[in-house]
């Protein structure tokens, strides 16, 4: 009886070792996601911000109608610039896709997945199974 009960710590020992290592490596996805998550939403604003330019950039011309926006044959005497700094359609693409991936990889080595509990059961609604304390 000895013997199981000090196996059975043995193994809640290694237990717990093995969810530390997993806690860990999750910590370290979640930081990696969040990092290239950041980079994406301030390179998706820039995008935005410059559509502008784009626009403007794209063929305005003097007597010609405006086809990406207006249709106007009038175009203000000073054109839009774009920024420098500011990400391509191509750039911004690329960068969503090293966030989902970012993000799988994440989710991948959560400890305790939140989607769905482990037995396959639906995690019950909030507050089910509570009665008020009045009763």
């Amino acid at each position: 009886m000895l013997a199981l009960l000090g196996q059975a710590l043995d193994d809640a020992a290694a237990l717990g070792q093995t969810r530390a290592a997993a806690a860990a490596e999750y910590d370290r996805a979640e930081s990696t996601f969040l990092q290239i998550n950041a980079e994406y939403a301030r390179a998706e604003l820039a995008f935005f911000r410059e559509q502008a330019g784009l626009l403007a950039r794209g063929g305005l011309q003097a007597g010609a109608a405006c086809p990406p926006v207006c249709g106007s044959t009038e175009h203000p005497p000073r054109k839009a610039v774009v920024d420098p700094q500011a990400p391509t359609q191509a750039e911004l693409g690329d960068l969503k896709k090293r966030t989902e991936q970012a993000r799988a990889a994440m989710e991948k080595r959560d400890v305790w997945p939140r989607k769905k509990h482990r037995t396959g059961a639906k995690p019950a609604p909030a507050g089910a199974g509570c009665r008020p304390a009045f009763l």
